[in-house]
């Protein structure tokens, strides 16, 4: 079964949520452009059909990320019924109108390849990435697979296609897709913060809104230090996606880089693609990110290689690569083929992609 049989089998299991349409109402639940000049009522939102927007959502576990970039996509598929809502976790739902009528309305399967190809198919689509980090991490930033993630951000406006980054933390996303991001969004869960409201746990995201860009305001931040205070009554939103099921990244990135070709960046940005022998690399590299960037500063030889399904020889060769970086390689107290490799936070991408000669 391919990733993506197992996307629309999370999809089908998932029962279909009914949403009222006055949910969507003006005063209803949204982000709201801010009022630029202090006598204008704020009630111009952003326009993701309009405009390219990267919008990056920021909190820790339970935070409300994920809610609130399901709540944004629900929103932008009323508002504008011919974007798709592309992402790496499944979505569906039903919107009642004023007539009584249902509108059936799901998520598509994200496709790294055709989206790093820059394929015609996805145009005005609004592509959510949940835990961002373990695609577009910044410590990868040097790595063939984020410069060309980072031109395909910077091509959005040719497909007109908007894009929801969610993280723990903005910082762990990649130094480019930081400096594209127009608009962040940092979460709290309100019940949490005020236990004593009553509030149901997930039921109103708070957020403190930055224009990173300028893009949605016309002042960046830099320029004006000025926080939005939104709120989002979730409740509505629960039940239409699947946090705890995300597409298999790792299977995509062996489709995107095993497949026999690398690819470098010519002067213009221009995509090149060349004949690579070592390519496991670069997926054992895609699997030690993953790990730091989940807070991991070890991983086990033995679960490790049978993920990446590497051979004898390859194995060997990442083992010198890890250790000639400074990361520690001990073995198991009780294990006599194991290995664990620690000290992860000396790993860089860099060194450990070059050739096998200057390792």
């Amino acid at each position: 079964m391919s990733e993506f049989d197992e996307y629309y089998t999370e999809l089908n299991k998932l029962e279909l949520v009914t949403i009222p349409e006055w949910v969507f109402y003006p005063g209803g639940s949204r982000i709201d452009r801010p009022c630029v000049m202090p006598d204008t009522p704020a009630k111009n939102e952003m326009d993701l059909w309009l405009d390219s927007y990267v919008i990056a959502l920021v909190g820790h576990r339970g935070a409300g990320k994920t809610t609130l970039a399901s709540a944004l996509a629900i929103r932008s598929k009323w508002l504008w019924p011919e974007m798709r809502i592309v992402s790496n976790f499944p979505m569906k739902w039903a919107i009642k109108d004023s007539k009584g009528e249902l509108q059936e309305n799901q998520s598509e399967p994200l496709d790294l390849v055709k989206m790093i190809n820059f394929d015609a198919d996805y145009q005005h689509c609004l592509i959510v990435l949940d835990e961002a980090p373990a695609i577009l991490n910044r410590m990868g930033a040097a790595t063939n697979r984020n410069r060309l993630l980072n031109l395909w951000i910077q091509q959005l406006r040719k497909n007109q296609d908007s894009l929801i980054l969610c993280s723990q933390d903005f910082k762990l996303i990649d130094y480019e897709a930081q400096y594209q991001t127009d608009v962040i969004v940092y979460c709290k869960d309100a019940s949490r913060r005020y236990p004593e409201s009553g509030v149901k746990r997930g039921g109103v995201v708070l957020m403190d809104v930055l224009d990173h860009s300028g893009q949605w305001t016309g002042y960046p931040y830099d320029e004006r230090h000025k926080v939005y205070r939104k709120r989002l009554n979730s409740e509505y939103v629960w039940g239409t996606f699947n946090t705890y099921f995300q597409l298999d990244i790792l299977a995509q990135l062996w489709r995107l880089e095993m497949q026999k070709q690398t690819y470098s960046l010519e002067s213009g940005g221009a995509v090149k693609g060349k004949q690579e022998e070592d390519t496991y690399l670069l997926v054992a590299d895609a699997l030690i990110q993953q790990a730091v960037s989940t807070g991991q500063d070890s991983i086990d030889s033995r679960q490790f290689f049978k993920e990446l399904g590497a051979t004898k020889a390859q194995k060997d060769e990442i083992g010198r690569r890890l250790v000639a970086l400074g990361c520690s390689r001990e073995r198991p107290e009780g294990s006599r083929s194991a290995w664990r490799y620690t000290n992860l936070k000396k790993y860089s991408p860099d060194s450990f992609l070059r050739t096998r000669q200057t390792v």
